[in-house]
């Protein structure tokens, strides 16, 4: 309740990362977010370009994820007699060229690689003077049931220990967001884009800021929201 922000809040964007690009719906929702959020008195936005990519920070959180030298996970998984998920399957075989640490030095160096990424995301945070980052959450718009794979819109922030919000915004719209054939979407999300099946589908922006920030996050994003969606 004590916390304040500045009169003008200061909003790092990233409309999209090149090593995970989005498809044609969330490329608007994104864009016609910033655009809205440009108008308003309270808001600077502050275009962000150089940044750690998003796929690099999935492929390192997987080796966390994936850091079970006894294959102890999978053995139990299997002894269940619970059959994976679709999703999981798709990825687990989008991943199955990522490291996976094993050796003392294999941590080690999945640490110090980790600690760069973070350290970078300060130094942008820092440098620019910015109150929260505006991002994707994901590369897509909700999808179907079990169709969900990589997630490196989000992941990049479990990485770094970044507190995130996530804010409904935006809905596809088939008669505008036709599909891309040029778009080669990362391995492991969502390869499809379907304006028929996904027309309505909610949209959304993501918040991000430093560790230990959650308040500042829920502070912002409350500003944003009505922003964006209840003006």
């Amino acid at each position: 309740n004590n916390l304040s922000l500045p009169q003008k809040i200061r909003v790092g964007v990233i409309l999209e990362c090149d090593s995970v690009p989005l498809n044609p719906p969330m490329k608007r929702i994104i864009r016609d977010a910033v655009d809205k959020l440009s108008k308003s008195p309270l808001i600077e936005i502050v275009p962000l370009t150089d940044f750690p990519s998003f796929q690099y920070g999935w492929e390192l959180l997987h080796g966390y994820f994936t850091s079970d030298p006894k294959n102890e996970i999978m053995t139990n998984l299997t002894k269940s007699g619970e059959k994976m998920i679709k999703s999981l399957i798709f990825l687990v075989e989008a991943n199955n060229s990522f490291k996976t640490p094993k050796t003392f030095e294999d941590f080690y160096e999945l640490g110090e690689a980790r600690y760069q990424v973070k350290r970078h995301w300060l130094k942008i945070i820092n440098d620019v003077n910015l109150d929260i980052i505006l991002c994707p959450g994901a590369s897509h718009t909700a999808p179907k049931h079990d169709t969900f794979g990589n997630c490196p819109y989000t992941g990049m922030w479990n990485l770094v220990d970044f507190p995130s919000l996530i804010i409904p915004f935006g809905k596809v719209d088939k008669d505008i967001d036709l599909d891309d054939p040029s778009i080669k979407y990362c391995e492991g999300t969502l390869q499809t884009y379907d304006k028929d099946v996904l027309d309505g589908s909610p949209g959304h922006i993501q918040l991000v800021y430093r560790t230990l920030q959650d308040e500042n996050v829920l502070k912002v994003g409350e500003i944003i929201d009505r922003v964006l969606n209840k003006s």
